[in-house]
């Protein structure tokens, strides 16, 4: 009847050469009749190399995980999986399934970042953990996947739509702002992404304190005349507060006045947005 007692004997039968089948038959023992997480969590962590061997014993680890109830236990499994060096990109991607059935945001971005961190990750890793940041309820919890998928460099096309689509699911004007930050700061996406960060702060921002300090950060990068234009515009469209709005032309009037007067008319155009006097006339006084 114990637990205690089941698990010490498969703790004895785990210290004899086994074959497949009888491995497959001892974890899927373990996952059926321990009740106690406690148990069957230690009986998974104690011979991960023999149970990760191949595809049958896998599929069984998996579900064994699975039936265990708590968090905190299946997480514990996991993380010692991730930071074991000999288990696979294969397998590692296979056990990203156990994942699914942790509820808690808290432990599943403790075992997202723990990938990240320790695992060199291939496309379809990555792209298996955009997908389950996804399933994050919190923007908090998500945001912080997000800035640590965006330290891996090199996202494929298809990982970036998937980033860029997860961060249309965040709420809140400042973790996407800080998501948007650190893509400007880690350089993430290239000098041809500014289309896709403007496409960002319109479809996932409304303040226009968030905005504009976005906008003023782009301004300290080296900009084409057509990148000015659009920072321009959708300065304009999208910033109702004449502060901001000025705050980020005055940002922008350096590069304008180089540029042709295309450019020095979008910048005009964009000024009479501005309601006060004041600003609109600290506006114009920085164009030459």
């Amino acid at each position: 009847k114990s637990d205690y007692v089941k698990s010490a004997y498969i703790k004895l039968l785990l210290k004899k050469s086994l074959n497949t089948s009888d491995l497959v038959k001892t974890i899927e023992t373990s996952g059926d009749y321990i009740k106690s997480d406690h148990y069957v969590s230690q009986i998974l962590k104690s011979n991960q190399k023999a149970f990760l061997k191949n595809g049958r014993t896998i599929t069984a680890y998996i579900n064994a995980t699975k039936n265990i109830q708590s968090d905190h236990y299946a997480t514990g499994i996991l993380k010692q999986v991730i930071e074991d060096k000999n288990i696979s990109d294969r397998q590692l991607g296979s056990l990203l399934e156990i994942t699914k059935g942790i509820k808690s945001d808290h432990y599943l971005t403790q075992l997202l970042k723990s990938i990240m961190n320790n695992r060199k990750m291939n496309d379809e890793n990555m792209s298996k953990i955009l997908a389950l940041t996804s399933n994050i309820r919190s923007d908090h919890y998500k945001t912080t996947i997000l800035k640590s998928a965006l330290k891996n460099k090199g996202l494929s096309k298809k990982a970036r739509a998937q980033f860029l689509a997860t961060v249309k699911d965040i709420k809140s004007d400042h973790n996407v702002s800080s998501i948007i930050t650190e893509i400007l700061k880690n350089n993430s996406f290239n000098s041809s992404s500014i289309n896709a960060i403007v496409k960002m702060v319109n479809d996932n921002i409304s303040s226009s304190h968030y905005i504009s300090n976005i906008y003023k950060k782009i301004a300290a990068k080296r900009l084409t005349e057509s990148q000015l234009i659009l920072i321009i515009e959708s300065s304009a469209k999208t910033i109702k507060s004449s502060h901001s709005l000025t705050s980020v032309l005055v940002a922008l009037s350096e590069q304008v006045n180089r540029s042709s007067a295309k450019v020095k008319n979008a910048y005009k155009a964009a000024a009479k947005n501005i309601k006060s006097d004041t600003y609109y006339g600290r506006v114009m006084k920085a164009l030459n």
